[in-house]
């Protein structure tokens, strides 16, 4: 997780929270979160993802189906 604080916000202050999809691999995703108050970013986050096996806790391939739907949010 890579976090940029860009300018501070305060409790009670209304926060926008956009999602988009940059990268997958086979067992990860990596997301991009933008926070804005009043059309300002304020945070941007990118978050890398790992796909777990529920059994055996290791890393595995995510399904195609999911892929399709995390690249409807992509960044073009």
């Amino acid at each position: 997780v890579s976090v940029d604080f860009l300018m501070p916000s305060h409790l009670y202050d209304k926060l926008k929270v956009d999602t988009f999809f940059l990268s997958c691999r086979l067992a990860s995703i990596v997301l991009r979160q933008l926070i804005f108050r009043d059309n300002e970013v304020v945070c941007k986050i990118d978050a890398k993802l790992v796909w777990l096996n529920g059994l055996n806790k290791k890393p595995t391939k995510i399904p195609d189906n999911i892929i399709a739907r995390f690249k409807s949010l992509e960044v073009v």
